[in-house]
Protein backbone atom coordinates (compact mmCIF):
# COMPACT_ATOMS: atom_id res chain seq x y z
CA UNK A 1 0.00 0.00 0.00
CA UNK A 2 1.59 3.55 -1.10
CA UNK A 3 1.80 5.85 1.86
CA UNK A 4 0.13 9.70 0.55
CA UNK A 5 2.49 12.72 0.95
CA UNK A 6 0.85 15.94 2.15
CA UNK A 7 4.21 17.36 2.56
CA UNK A 8 4.67 18.43 -1.04
CA UNK A 9 6.37 21.64 -1.59
CA UNK A 10 6.17 23.26 -5.29
CA UNK A 11 9.47 24.82 -6.73
CA UNK A 12 8.23 25.70 -9.65
CA UNK A 13 5.43 25.22 -12.20
CA UNK A 14 4.90 26.46 -15.80
CA UNK A 15 2.36 26.38 -18.71
CA UNK A 16 2.92 26.33 -22.66
CA UNK A 17 0.55 25.98 -25.27
CA UNK A 18 1.48 23.77 -28.53
CA UNK A 19 -0.67 24.04 -31.61
CA UNK A 20 -1.60 20.81 -32.75
CA UNK A 21 -4.17 20.54 -35.35
CA UNK A 22 -7.28 20.59 -34.62
CA UNK A 23 -6.75 21.33 -31.18
CA UNK A 24 -4.53 22.83 -29.11
CA UNK A 25 -2.23 21.31 -26.38
CA UNK A 26 -0.46 22.42 -23.36
CA UNK A 27 2.64 21.26 -21.75
CA UNK A 28 2.21 21.77 -17.82
CA UNK A 29 6.10 21.22 -16.31
CA UNK A 30 6.24 21.04 -12.33
CA UNK A 31 9.12 21.19 -10.10
CA UNK A 32 8.87 20.20 -6.61
CA UNK A 33 9.77 17.68 -3.50
CA UNK A 34 8.08 15.33 -1.26
CA UNK A 35 9.48 16.37 2.30
CA UNK A 36 10.16 14.65 5.32
CA UNK A 37 9.68 10.77 4.24
CA UNK A 38 10.10 8.86 6.98
CA UNK A 39 11.63 5.54 6.12
CA UNK A 40 13.50 3.05 9.01
CA UNK A 41 16.32 1.37 7.32
CA UNK A 42 17.75 -0.71 10.48
CA UNK A 43 16.20 -3.55 8.37
CA UNK A 44 16.57 -3.04 4.81
CA UNK A 45 12.97 -1.79 3.85
CA UNK A 46 10.93 -0.67 1.10
CA UNK A 47 7.92 2.13 0.87
CA UNK A 48 6.33 3.84 -2.10
CA UNK A 49 5.07 7.13 -1.45
CA UNK A 50 2.63 8.98 -3.77
CA UNK A 51 1.14 12.62 -4.27
CA UNK A 52 -0.94 14.69 -6.48
CA UNK A 53 0.38 17.46 -8.49
CA UNK A 54 -1.09 19.38 -11.68
CA UNK A 55 -3.98 21.06 -13.12
CA UNK A 56 -7.59 19.40 -12.47
CA UNK A 57 -7.90 17.10 -16.03
CA UNK A 58 -10.79 15.13 -17.15
CA UNK A 59 -10.21 11.91 -19.06
CA UNK A 60 -10.51 13.08 -22.14
CA UNK A 61 -8.00 15.91 -21.78
CA UNK A 62 -5.27 14.09 -20.10
CA UNK A 63 -2.72 12.81 -22.85
CA UNK A 64 0.41 11.86 -21.07
CA UNK A 65 2.69 12.39 -18.07
CA UNK A 66 6.77 11.75 -17.55
CA UNK A 67 8.33 12.34 -14.32
CA UNK A 68 12.07 12.49 -13.11
CA UNK A 69 12.85 11.62 -9.59
CA UNK A 70 16.14 11.75 -7.50
CA UNK A 71 16.91 11.84 -4.02
CA UNK A 72 17.12 15.33 -2.49
CA UNK A 73 18.15 14.82 0.95
CA UNK A 74 18.97 12.02 3.58
CA UNK A 75 18.90 12.46 7.28
CA UNK A 76 20.33 9.81 9.21
CA UNK A 77 20.10 8.66 12.78
CA UNK A 78 23.23 8.20 13.84
CA UNK A 79 26.50 8.34 12.56
CA UNK A 80 26.27 5.06 11.02
CA UNK A 81 26.42 4.21 7.31
CA UNK A 82 23.08 4.66 5.49
CA UNK A 83 21.99 3.50 2.30
CA UNK A 84 18.81 4.93 0.15
CA UNK A 85 18.03 3.89 -3.72
CA UNK A 86 14.96 5.17 -5.82
CA UNK A 87 14.00 1.69 -7.26
CA UNK A 88 11.28 3.33 -9.44
CA UNK A 89 9.04 6.33 -10.24
CA UNK A 90 6.13 7.14 -12.97
CA UNK A 91 3.56 9.62 -12.93
CA UNK A 92 0.14 8.61 -14.13
CA UNK A 93 -3.09 10.51 -14.19
CA UNK A 94 -5.33 9.41 -11.26
CA UNK A 95 -8.96 8.88 -11.96
CA UNK A 96 -10.70 10.31 -8.53
CA UNK A 97 -9.07 13.17 -8.45
CA UNK A 98 -8.35 14.55 -12.20
CA UNK A 99 -4.69 15.34 -11.17
CA UNK A 100 -1.64 13.29 -12.10
CA UNK A 101 -0.44 11.17 -9.66
CA UNK A 102 3.33 10.62 -8.61
CA UNK A 103 4.93 7.46 -7.25
CA UNK A 104 8.20 6.77 -6.00
CA UNK A 105 9.05 3.43 -4.30
CA UNK A 106 12.33 3.85 -2.30
CA UNK A 107 14.29 1.34 -0.46
CA UNK A 108 16.54 2.42 2.52
CA UNK A 109 19.02 0.01 4.99
CA UNK A 110 21.23 1.40 7.70
CA UNK A 111 20.73 4.38 10.02
CA UNK A 112 18.13 6.00 7.29
CA UNK A 113 15.69 7.90 9.21
CA UNK A 114 13.96 10.52 6.80
CA UNK A 115 14.36 10.95 2.67
CA UNK A 116 13.46 13.92 0.67
CA UNK A 117 12.83 13.40 -2.84
CA UNK A 118 13.09 15.95 -5.87
CA UNK A 119 10.81 15.53 -8.42
CA UNK A 120 10.09 17.27 -12.53
CA UNK A 121 6.88 16.16 -14.01
CA UNK A 122 5.60 16.98 -17.35
CA UNK A 123 2.34 16.64 -17.89
CA UNK A 124 0.63 16.81 -21.92
CA UNK A 125 -3.34 18.18 -22.09
CA UNK A 126 -5.68 18.89 -24.72
CA UNK A 127 -6.78 22.53 -23.96
CA UNK A 128 -10.26 22.63 -23.93
CA UNK A 129 -11.58 24.43 -27.49
CA UNK A 130 -12.89 27.77 -26.48
CA UNK A 131 -16.67 28.52 -25.59
CA UNK A 132 -18.25 30.07 -29.33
Amino acid sequence: MAEVVSNVKIFRQSETNVRVLPSVCRFTTIVGAMLSLDIDGRERRTETYTCLVGPLLKEHEFIGASCLASIGQLEPTTLESAQCVLDSWDAEWNERSGQVEIQVRVSAVGAAARVHILFSVTILAETPPPEA
